[in-house]
């Protein structure tokens, strides 16, 4: 039962890879500083992945907006996030399923 739970979660986690948004990941863009600051400039990233944003934008190295796994920034911790999410869902949907489906 663990396998085949993992193996779903996994897969739903790469297929989130496409729900792509921009939101509070930051990326350091260009190699210089903004204005007269010590501080490089950040930019507004995209990421991809739902709920968490495991695949991140590089606008330095890869094509700007678009998330890929080969180019781009893959942040193992919200991947395992994600996983767990997708494996909890759906140990709850199958325990809800074999709980109410049970004839009375």
């Amino acid at each position: 039962m663990t396998r085949p739970l993992v193996l779903l979660a996994v897969a739903l986690t790469l297929l989130t890879a496409w729900v792509e948004r921009r939101g509070p990941l930051a990326m350091v863009s260009g190699e210089g500083f903004c204005g007269f600051s010590t501080v490089p400039c950040e930019v507004v990233a995209v990421g991809g992945g739902w709920p968490v944003a495991f695949l991140v934008d590089d606008p330095q190295i890869s094509v700007p907006d678009r998330p890929s796994f080969f180019e781009d920034d893959f942040r193992p911790a919200a991947f395992a996030l994600d996983v767990g999410v997708f494996a909890a869902t759906v140990w709850a949907v199958g325990w809800a399923a074999r709980r109410w489906g049970r004839p009375a």
